[in-house]
């Protein structure tokens, strides 16, 4: 798991050529004017933007991801992610829609903030809970494909 601001996502170049295009695709659009929904950008390079009811941790479910990388990008103030590493979280279910698990455990992770001009990036190894806090949270995920 990667954390920063918009600032620091030129040290990240390199990593990945598709991580680059995501880099590049935030410092050169409005990501606020994107519609909600998806947005293609390249293959294996997909946004999806959505405006979503935050609220309390104990509410939300980790989930994880096996063959996209998440970049959450956000668009406003105010929603916390929660990490933990993948073994830390009991009980994932099976895999669905090809790409995510889902697990209810109760454990409490790492709180993220996901303000406005923020970014996490989040590997397959990264369990995460999005969408904590109050009030509605806006962002753009940039799903990257690991293939």
């Amino acid at each position: 798991m990667i954390a920063g601001t918009k600032n620091d996502l030129k040290r990240y170049r390199g990593i990945d050529e598709r991580i680059d295009s995501c880099i590049d695709y935030i410092l050169s659009h409005d990501l606020s004017s994107l519609p909600l929904g998806r947005t293609d950008i390249d293959d294996g390079l997909y946004i999806s933007s959505s405006v979503n009811q935050l609220g309390n941790e104990e509410d939300k479910r980790w989930e994880a991801h096996e063959k996209h990388l998440d970049l959450q990008y956000g668009l406003t103030d105010g929603e916390l992610i929660a990490w933990l590493p993948i073994p830390e979280v009991e009980g994932f279910g099976e895999l669905l829609d090809g790409d995510i698990r889902f697990s209810d455990d109760p454990v409490k992770g790492a709180l993220i903030p996901l303000n406005k001009d923020c970014f996490v990036l989040l590997f397959p190894e990264d369990a995460h809970k999005p969408g904590i806090g109050n009030g509605k949270g806006h962002k753009a995920v940039f799903k990257i494909s690991c293939d």
